[in-house]
């Protein structure tokens, strides 16, 4: 028990970080449940690495549930959604790392429906989809900090994270996230978002910049035109330009063959705008048709002499 003492920090954080060889028997994991419940003073318990499986957090769970420990790392283990069940009656934990676990959405449906304090919580890698994502959206409404990233949530588990209302940081990278869950995420207007994806991030700020200008949320022409003409300045960007122009019942752009003003007064906003235009071919029409800009000019040009020629 004595040498568990070497790894207290600041009088109130036991740190066993890939300590494994501290932990490979029972004896030596009742050793630290004596030594937890002798040490009131820890408040804070890394087991992260230690090649701790259902079985052996078994042994551990009574010790740290009468302790005044409500921070938890205990990632890149071995749980399992068995072991996820036993952490999940740690009801006082309020930060909780449990990445790297396999826990799965049965795990997560464990610990969402028990530790309602949780304000931090790490399940990256967890083998999570949109049905962990509800579950945690649905149960865990303290949630401040969410690292989900590196999981299979898609779309449907953006726009569930999305209802979180207390969330101020969000890692969401890895999940298979197309604009339309970027989308979602642009709810969370007072959350810093990591994406992982630095096209995603640019569209994803402007989004979110736009709707905390409109109480209802919903954008004008005038926002879904800055947001564009901003996007095309920045670099790489053809793939979020392509999915704007293409929705435009969510970005009511007012720059089709329709437009009494034609095209021009859009292509000259911005020259590498135009120039972007040009090369891609990209005009929001009905049918979503994609023509060169060539003939888009030709045709405007025409309609507009047209127009002359008979008043």
């Amino acid at each position: 028990m004595t040498e568990f003492i070497l790894y207290v920090k600041d009088n109130s954080f036991l740190d066993l970080h890939n300590r494994a060889e501290l932990l490979n028997d029972n004896n030596n994991l009742q050793a630290l449940s004596l030594f937890i419940k002798s040490n009131p003073n820890i408040v804070k318990l890394n087991l992260a690495g230690c090649n701790i499986d259902s079985d052996k957090i078994k042994l551990l769970i009574d010790s740290i549930n009468d302790s005044n420990i409500t921070d938890l790392n205990i990632g890149n283990n071995k749980l399992g959604h068995e072991g996820a069940a036993e952490i999940a009656k740690l009801t006082k934990l309020i930060n909780l790392g449990i990445t790297y676990n396999g826990i799965g959405d049965v795990g997560t449906d464990e610990l969402a429906n028990k530790l309602l304090n949780l304000t931090y919580l790490n399940i990256c890698k967890s083998d999570l989809t949109s049905e962990g994502a509800a579950k945690i959206a649905n149960k865990l409404l303290n949630l401040t900090n969410l690292d989900i990233s590196c999981n299979n949530i898609g779309d449907d588990g953006a726009a569930e994270i999305a209802k979180l209302p207390c969330l101020t940081k969000l890692r969401i990278a890895r999940n298979n996230l197309s604009y339309t869950g970027i989308e979602e995420l642009a709810n969370l207007i007072n959350c810093v978002i990591d994406t992982g994806n630095q096209e995603k991030e640019i569209f994803l700020s402007l989004l979110t910049e736009a709707k905390k200008n409109n109480l209802n949320g919903n954008l004008t022409s005038e926002d879904a035109k800055n947001i564009l003409f901003k996007i095309a300045l920045q670099n790489d960007t053809c793939n979020v330009i392509k999915h704007i122009i293409n929705h435009p019942e969510k970005y009511p752009l007012a720059i089709n063959l329709r437009n009494e003003q034609g095209l021009l007064h859009f292509y000259n906003y911005s020259m590498k705008m135009k120039d972007f235009v040009s090369q891609n071919a990209i005009v929001p029409e009905q049918e979503q048709q994609k023509k060169t800009l060539l003939r888009l000019v030709q045709d405007n040009s025409y309609d507009t002499n047209s127009a002359n020629y008979s008043h």
